[in-house]
């Protein structure tokens, strides 16, 4: 307590008196550098249904192409496929319709077949839309048979 006291005072003996306390050595943390951890499983299925939500909400081509750009340090067009690929076995294998996923997966087709790096992506979330509808019509394909059909 009392080396405490003496060192306030003589740090203020020396504010006031215009000496500095010798400086000490300026200690240097290394830089941490931290570098993006690739998407889990959880957070390709979060951020998909992120990227269907914006296309379903009138998302362009642009704000898409941004999409893959800002996730890109993290995942690349084959990890996307290639996930995309296992969530469409799940959905193709759970008995309940998904019309709404189909409708937004088509969307996301159509949003990047013109653009080059991420048209993989919409290939394969056009075939999965249309497993996805055929499987509600139970594979029925309808004409037209009119006059001029």
């Amino acid at each position: 307590m009392l080396k405490s006291l003496w060192h306030w005072l003589k740090q203020l003996w020396q504010r006031l008196w215009g000496k500095s306390p010798q400086p000490q050595e300026a200690v240097t943390l290394p830089e941490v550098v931290a570098t993006p951890q690739p998407l889990t499983a959880t957070d390709y299925e979060f951020m998909f249904h992120q990227l269907l939500e914006g296309v379903a909400h009138g998302w362009q081509s642009q704000r898409v192409e941004k999409f893959f750009n800002q996730v890109g340090d993290r995942a690349t067009v084959t990890d996307w496929v290639n996930w995309i690929s296992g969530f469409g076995y799940t959905v193709l294998n759970s008995p309940q319709p998904n019309a709404e996923l189909a409708r937004r997966l088509e969307l996301l087709a159509i949003q990047t077949q013109n653009i080059p790096h991420v048209s993989e992506v919409g290939a394969i979330s056009y075939a999965l839309s249309t497993q996805l509808m055929l499987r509600q019509t139970g594979g029925e394909v309808w004409e037209y048979e009119g006059p001029d059909g």
